[in-house]
């Protein structure tokens, strides 16, 4: 599906029925991740800045933000 709307990234939402049955709701192509970094203890910025700009961009966090350095020069 992400393909088809020519994104990258995508949240799912869906709901869970009464019956356990999910029912898609929709798509947001960004949306509030970050507070799941911090609770799963999981380096999210790091993956999306891989997903986005390759393995070969090095990042430092500095707080909430990324900062993107290349090291390769």
């Amino acid at each position: 599906m992400l393909k088809e709307l020519g994104l990258i990234y995508g949240a799912f939402d869906f709901v869970r029925m009464p019956n356990g049955k999910l029912v898609f709701l929709q798509i947001n192509p960004t949306d509030k991740w970050a507070w799941l970094e911090e609770k799963l203890d999981f380096p999210m910025r790091e993956a999306f800045v891989e997903v986005f700009f390759g393995a070969a961009v090095q990042i430092a966090l500095n707080g909430n933000a990324v900062q993107m350095l290349d090291h390769s020069k």
